[in-house]
C-alpha cells in the first residue's frame, strides 16, 4: 500500500509519505498544505491527518479535503483526527453545572480550565495563549482533571516545564530582535502600524490558532460535500485501513489515546 501522512509534525512512520509545512527530517517532505498537493491523481491507498484541519479556515479546509480526495485511489481511505468540539462544549457545560451546584476551589478551577479549553486556541493572540499560562502555574489543584482531558501531552509539559529557567533571557533576545524587525519594516515600508499589531498579524498567520472546529455532524457533512462516501466515526483501535495495528502509534501512546480530546473519522473515495 501507498500511505500518506499530511501535517505529520514529529509523529510519522517510515515507509509512509510524510508531509508538513516544516521538515526537520529527510523522512518528511516540506510543503505548504494550503497549496495543491504535489502528487498525481489516484496515487494513495490511505491518507491520514491528525489535528491539522482545525488550523485551516473553513474555506481552506474544504480545498484541503478536495485535494485529499483527488490524490486517493478509488476505494482509498481517509482517516482524519480533529479536536472534538462537542467534547469541549459538554465539558464546559458540565463544569458550569458543577460550579452552580457547589462553588468551591475545585469546581472553580475546573470551570476556569473548561473555558480556556473551549476558547483559547481560537482566540489567542500569542503563542501558547492562556492555556500555556495556566499549564505553567506552580500548583494546579485540578491537575488530574486536566490530565484526563489532555493526556500525556500535558504530563510531559509539567514534567519538563520547571527544569529550564534560562527561558527569560532567550525570550528577552527574541523580543529585542522582534522590535528591531518591526522598526525597519515600518521605516522602509511606511506602514502605519505598531510593533504589537505586526506581531499579532504574524502570529495569527503562523497557523497555531484554531480557525474552525468540528463535531461529528459538521465533519461528516464536509467529507460528504467533497464526494467522500461511507463516512463513519471510529476510535483509536478500529479502522478499515489494512494492518492498522502496525500504525496505531499515530493515535496511541503508552497504550493510551494520545489526544483524548479527539474525534476520529474515516471515509472512502468512491470506486
Amino acid at each position: 500500500m501507498k500511505l500518506l501522512n499530511l501535517g505529520c509534525g514529529g509523529r510519522y512512520i517510515k515507509g509512509w509519505v510524510n508531509v508538513d509545512f516544516v521538515s526537520h527530517s529527510e523522512d518528511v517532505i516540506k510543503h505548504n498544505l494550503l497549496n495543491p498537493l504535489p502528487f498525481n491523481d489516484d496515487s494513495f491507498d490511505v491518507v491520514y491527518n491528525s489535528h491539522v484541519l482545525e488550523h485551516f479556515s473553513k474555506k481552506d479546509a474544504g480545498k484541503f479535503i478536495a485535494e485529499i480526495y483527488r490524490v486517493l485511489k478509488p476505494g482509498g481511505i481517509l482517516r482524519v483526527v480533529v479536536p472534538n468540539l462537542e467534547r469541549f462544549v459538554t465539558g464546559y457545560l458540565k463544569c458550569l453545572e458543577n460550579i452552580r451546584l457547589n462553588e468551591n476551589e475545585m469546581t472553580v478551577a475546573n470551570y476556569e480550565w473548561s473555558v480556556i479549553e473551549l476558547l483559547d486556541q481560537m482566540v489567542r493572540e500569542k503563542s501558547g495563549g492562556e492555556m500555556l499560562d495556566y499549564w505553567s502555574k506552580d500548583h494546579l489543584i485540578n491537575e488530574n482533571y486536566i490530565i484526563e482531558r489532555l493526556g500525556d501531552e500535558f504530563v510531559r509539559f509539567r514534567n519538563s516545564n520547571f527544569k529550564s529557567k534560562q527561558l527569560p533571557s532567550a525570550e528577552t533576545n527574541r523580543t529585542l530582535q522582534n522590535k528591531l524587525k518591526h522598526f525597519f519594516t515600518r521605516k522602509f515600508f511606511k506602514l502605519d502600524i505598531s510593533p504589537a499589531e505586526l506581531a499579532y498579524i504574524k502570529f495569527r498567520r503562523a497557523g497555531e490558532s484554531h480557525k474552525w472546529m468540528y463535531d461529528n455532524v459538521s465533519l461528516k457533512h464536509l467529507l460528504l460535500s467533497k464526494k467522500f462516501v461511507d463516512v463513519k466515526i471510529v476510535d483509536t483501535t478500529t479502522s478499515d485501513i489494512k494492518d492498522w495495528e502496525n500504525y496505531i502509534s499515530l493515535d496511541m501512546e503508552n497504550n493510551k489515546v494520545r489526544k483524548p480530546d479527539s474525534l476520529f473519522v474515516e471515509a472512502k473515495k468512491n470506486k
